[in-house]
């Protein structure tokens, strides 16, 4: 590797540094015990969707809780109102504990 720039910054009043011509609008920062600091490039990128096996496990986990509830209006769902209902007992659904 060749240096490309060398220059001398002064931190500002919250010890901030300015970076000159910044190729990228993120760095991986590592601060060394003797003060040196290390500046690597970091490209964000969007994660990838759900895979279709991801989405199969999903579904599978869904179908094992037969009792929970599908919408408003579904036993143990919201009332007619829209409010909640008042909670069951924990071990009353076999120990599923909380749909």
């Amino acid at each position: 590797m060749h240096i490309k720039q060398s220059y001398v910054v002064k931190t500002d009043a919250k010890r901030r540094i300015l970076l000159r011509g910044s190729p990228y609008p993120y760095y991986r920062v590592r601060e060394f015990s003797n003060g040196c600091l290390l500046l690597e490039p970091r490209e964000m990128v969007a994660p990838q969707g759900i895979t279709a096996g991801d989405l199969e496990d999903l579904e599978n986990m869904a179908e094992a809780f037969p009792d929970c509830p599908e919408g408003p209006g579904a036993p143990g769902g919201s009332g007619e109102d829209g409010a909640p209902e008042a909670p069951e007992d924990p071990g009353s659904r076999g120990g599923h504990g909380a749909c």
